[in-house]
Parts: C-alpha cells; structure tokens; sequence
C-alpha cells in the first residue's frame, strides 16, 4: 500500500513540473504550482509523530532532543513538548503497521474488562464490611469510596495524591464541590456506580467513605467520615419525617442553598428527612445573599418560608473627594455614593481606594431597624505623595516691622501690604525644601518725629527647609530659612521736637525743617515660619503663616548709620 503512495505521489509531482515549464510568464500560475509541489516534496518524504492524545503529525523530524521535537509539516515548522510524544515513525508503512498491532492488543484488553466500567476498583480492598442504612422512605442512597476517588483521580486526570495532606484535601474538594449543585451528583453515580435503594444493608470494600441519601435528586442528609471495617456492620441512620419547606422571595431565580447544599432556584421546594433543630436557608442572586434560619419541627408537613429582600441603603462619604469605594470587594462608586444592601447580614465590609493614598477600611453594620445607614471611611495620604499635593502657593501678606536707625535709635513703625509666592521644591516624607519670595509695599510713622512716606517697597527671597506634621488633611508646619533681600525707602519729614533723653533725663530739645530722602538698601539674613495648612482637594488648601526675621544691612547705596530690619509676618492665602 505504501509503495503504490509512493508512485502515485511521484507521478503528481513530475505533472506539476511539466505544468510549470509550460505557464511561461504566468506569475501567479507559477506561485499556485511552487505551493502545491512544495506540499508534495514533504509528505513524499513524511515520517509520522504520534501524540498521546492519538493525533498524529506529517513532516520531516528536524530536530530531536530530550525536550522537545521539531516538525517540518505541511503547515510549518511545529515544535512538540517531547513528555507528550508516545512514538515516532520513519514513515506511514511503519505507522500503520504498528497501529494495527494496537488495535489487535485493544480488542484483547476490552474482552477481559468487559462488564467492568470502573476498572480502578479493582485496586480497593478485598475485604469487605457492611454497611446498614436505616431510612423510613423509599429513597436512594449514594456513596464514595475515598480510595477509590484518589485512585480515579490519579489515573483518569492525572492527579497525585500522595500525601495525607493531599488527600485531605481532596477530601475537602469533594464536601465543598461536588455537593454543592445536583447537576455534579450524576458525575459519582457514573464514577462510582454505587447507588442503591434503601432501607439496604450490603457488602463493600473497607475503607473511608462519604454517604449521603436524596429523593429524586433532593439533597437529605450527608454523613462524612464513614468507616467500613472488615467483618462488622456499620449502621446510618437517616430516619425522620419529611418536612417540605418552599422558599418564595422577591428575587426570582434566586439560588437556594439548605445548610449551603444547593436545592434549587426561587421560586422552589426543598424535603427535609432529618430532624435538625432547625434549617439554615440562603440564597443568592447577582453577587448579593443573605441567611434565614428556619425551625424545623418533626411531624410538620409542609413550610412556606418567605425570603423577603428588605433592602437597606447604605450611604459612604470618604475623607478624600474622589475615592473609590468597594463593597464586599464589589466596586459600588466613587464617594460620595450610596448602593443597596438586600437582607439583613451582620456586616458590610468597605474599602475605599484612591491613588497616592493608602486604602481606608470600614465595616458598617446592618441591623433590622434602619432602612438606610451612613458610613464614613478615611484614607491617609502616601508620604511619598506629600510633596505632589502641592507645588506652589499664592499669598496675600501684613506685615509688623520695625527698623532701627538714627544715632538716638529711634523707631521706625511701619505696616506693610503685600504679596507672597511659596515653591515646594520637592520633600522627603515629612520634610520639604522650599523657596518663598516676598513683595511688600508699606507707609511708615515714626516717633517721637513726624514723618510720612511716600513709598516703601522691599522683596526678599528665601531657601530653607520646612517640617510637616499630617493630620489627616491639616497640616502644622514649621522651619526656618536664610534670605537676601533689598529695600527702597521714600521717607517726608515733617517738623518736629527733638527730645534726646539720656539717664532717663531731658537734656534738650530741637526743631527740624521739613526734609525728605531715598534710600536702597541690600542685606542678607534669616526667617523662622510656623504655619497650618489645610487641604480641601488633593491640589488646592488654605493656608496661614507668621514669619519673624531678620535682614543685616550690607550695602547701603546711602551713606546712613541704619542696621538692620526686624520684621514680622502674617501671610494668607491658598495653595495649589
């Protein structure tokens, strides 16, 4: 059969070359043969890759090592994981005839096994105990081997179970999932094919196993741990009157869980056999649940349990405008929002997220009085973030200073108007460095003379560093800075006495002439600051400072006897 391939393909590809030497010219007619004789060329020479999933692969095997194999197939080169590789062959020939020694070994293994469609148990003990199940109804009981369920899983999906530790946990895989939903009981019946009708007493393996009862699909009652030992008996005991409990609500195609084993979709009926004091009912629908408990009293035929949603509001405003609020990790808003709580759980757990801050947290309780509750959460800014919060700061200042000058040291009073720009420069944590400039205009009296001003402006600029202490989103701040600055000084004398006072005792007095004159000063010296801040959004606050400095005459364009300037600070303004 090979052979007769092989001719077959050699005579397709010596018509594809005669076809192509006579397209002439034709490109495209030249392209469509190149792409069909290429296709020929590789499967002429095929060798075949069989996979464990029993799909095969053509090509040319160029390339062999332990992990992985490369194909040259009609689709391209394929690179194939070697672990799922069962065997490779240098050509069809080989392939088929190895698949037909198979198929011959197959037909054998199906004889022996025949009847059998859970070959696994063959592994289990060959002991038995037994086991006795006591139900006043006629309904179905079904159960699992654990050992058998390890060995399944290990074979069939591949599984390890190896460790105690990873079969408890199987263990618990089976309570938590397979019970759950009626649609999963189906896949035990066909897997362990164990089902029966009680009341039964029957022989199976020794071993560990989960037992549980149902009428028609209907979940009873569940008994875990069941220990089979060899030549002795274990009795169940399921008995009880059936209860029927239907469970209507307003939200429709609810789940309904019993004792969180799932009975059906609102609205719904469940059977209750045992005799529990009482009946956990949830039900689900959208991401929201709640929980009632129901008395359940043996004897009673049939209950009607309404599973009223009884929305409560709840209302969440955060500390920081914009945050984003989650709900049981459900996103619900950005604050303020509110969102609605049906049922009547114990608590809601909130988070409030926002960038550059660190989350807030807040659990908000939720009783059977209030139809709408309120929450708060707060959040604390990243001090990583402090420094982006704000960059800059536009003041307006008034400003106390005094001068001393003169050789009788008189004082100078003068009230300054003006204005005041802040630069945060940038900050670690709770520090920061910053550059303020101030621009002052002030009139100015004096005494014991008379004197008016026609102008006096003075700047000074500052570099220093600056302290913070966060309080949500008030801020204390303090620090302090070297400045330099400049000073013009337009001063009217006006006439007055002159008093000189020495030891406390008047020696003189004298009169001046009105007179009048201009003065530029320059000076270097230093600021202390103490301030609050207060944040309204996450760029633009308030603030208020007071400064108190000093500025040292160092230069006077003037030839006068003045020193220095004392001054004292009161700036207000915003920041963003």
């Amino acid at each position: 059969m090979f052979h007769l391939q092989l001719i077959y393909k050699l005579l397709i590809v010596l018509n594809i070359l005669n076809i192509y030497i006579l397209t002439g010219a034709f490109m495209l007619k030249k392209l469509v043969y190149t792409v069909t004789l290429l296709f020929c060329i590789t499967t002429l020479f095929a060798e075949v890759v069989l996979l464990k999933d029993g799909s095969i692969i053509k090509g040319k095997i160029i390339k062999m090592n332990e992990d992985i194999i490369t194909v040259l197939s009609n689709y391209g080169e394929m690179v194939i994981d070697r672990s799922q590789v069962v065997n490779t062959y240098f050509d069809e020939d080989a392939y088929y005839k190895s698949l037909n020694t198979t198929e011959k070994k197959e037909v054998v293994t199906e004889k022996k096994s025949k009847g059998k469609d859970d070959s696994y148990f063959e592994n289990l003990s060959k002991t038995t105990g037994k086991m006795k199940v006591n139900c006043n109804l006629t309904s179905t009981i079904y159960y699992i081997n654990f050992d058998a369920f390890v060995i399944w899983a290990n074979t069939v999906l591949g599984l390890k179970f190896e460790t105690q530790e990873q079969k408890n946990a199987l263990m618990d895989l089976i309570k938590e999932w397979i019970f759950q939903k009626r649609d999963n009981w189906q896949l035990l019946y066909s897997l362990c094919n164990t089902s029966l009708k009680t009341p039964n007493t029957f022989d199976i393996p020794v071993g560990k196993y989960i037992v549980w009862v149902g009428d028609n699909g209907k979940y009873t009652e569940r008994k875990d741990d069941v220990i089979i030992k060899e030549g002795q008996t274990t009795t169940l005991d399921f008995t009880g009157f059936p209860t029927t409990i239907k469970v209507i609500s307003d939200w429709v195609g609810a789940e309904v869980y019993f004792n969180d084993v799932y009975i059906g979709t609102t609205p719904c009926d469940g059977i209750v056999y045992v005799k529990p004091a009482s009946v956990n009912i949830t039900i689900k629908k959208d991401g929201n649940q709640f929980t009632k408990t129901v008395p359940t009293v043996n004897g009673e035929d049939f209950k009607i349990v309404s599973m009223e949603s009884k929305p409560t509001t709840v209302n969440v405003t955060t500390n920081v405008i914009g945050a984003e609020v989650y709900a049981e990790g459900k996103y619900v808003g950005v604050a303020p929002c509110n969102f609605v709580v049906y049922g009547k759980p114990a608590s809601v757990s909130l988070v409030a997220k926002k960038t550059n801050f660190y989350d807030g947290y807040y659990s908000v309780d939720i009783n059977e009085v209030d139809n709408t509750v309120n929450a708060k959460v707060n959040l604390k800014m990243n001090f990583s973030y402090r420094g982006k919060a704000e960059r800059s700061s536009f003041g307006f200042s008034m400003m106390f200073f005094d001068r001393y000058s003169l050789p009788d040291a008189s004082e100078f009073y003068k009230l300054a108007i003006g204005v005041n720009y802040h630069i945060v420069a940038g900050n670690v944590n709770f520090i920061k460095w910053y550059s303020s400039i101030d621009v002052l205009f002030a009139s100015a009296t004096a005494k014991p003379y008379y004197m008016e001003s026609g102008f006096i402006f003075a700047s000074n600029i500052a570099f220093g560093l600056m302290f913070q202490i966060p309080i949500n989103r008030v801020f204390i701040e303090f620090g302090g800075a070297p400045k330099v600055g400049f000073m013009i000084e337009n001063v009217v004398f006006t006439q007055s006495d002159y008093l000189d006072y020495y030891n406390d005792k008047s020696i003189g007095s004298s009169f001046y002439e009105d007179s009048s004159y201009t003065k530029v000063l320059l000076g270097i010296g230093a600021e202390a600051v103490v301030g609050i801040k207060v944040m309204i959004t996450d760029r633009i606050g308030f603030f208020a400072q007071y400064k108190i400095g000093l500025l040292e005459e160092t230069k006077s364009l003037e030839n006068t006897e003045y020193k220095n300037i004392d001054g004292q600070y009161c700036i207000i303004g915003i920041r963003f």
